[in-house]
């Protein structure tokens, strides 16, 4: 069965993206505020929005696995970190603090290389 064109639910997913990239701001921005450590919750942000990808052990048991069959949807994983890149970077032209929007443009943009460069590294694979 196919699915309709465009994808329902990928459009709420990114509005739900950009949503919770904007409570992250107003977190860090309370941090900042109370006059806690803003780096390292930027640090975590990264982490949980471009985690490092998982890899198969080494030494897996009966040789390494093959690769899964590749899913015609597969790129749409990478669109909800990319909307919530660019929405750091846009939140980030509103704030008056400019040592901080630019931490939350810095933010962003690397949130954007970095899912690219996964993409890019996910299509390579699978040519």
């Amino acid at each position: 069965m196919a699915e309709p064109d465009p994808l329902p639910w990928l459009e709420a997913a990114q509005f739900a993206a950009v949503d919770l990239a904007q409570r992250q701001v107003d977190a860090a921005a309370a941090i900042l505020t109370q006059g806690g450590d803003t780096k390292s919750f930027m640090k975590a942000l990264l982490d949980d929005w471009c985690g490092t990808v998982p890899r198969p052990p080494i030494n897996w048991p009966g040789g390494p696995r093959p690769p899964r069959p590749p899913r015609p949807d597969e790129l749409e994983d990478y669109t909800l970190p990319m909307a919530g890149g660019l929405a750091f970077v846009a939140l980030s032209e509103t704030i008056g603090n400019e040592a901080f929007a630019k931490q939350i443009a810095e933010l962003g943009g690397n949130i954007i290389d970095r899912t690219a460069t996964y993409a890019l590294e996910h299509v390579g694979r699978r040519r």
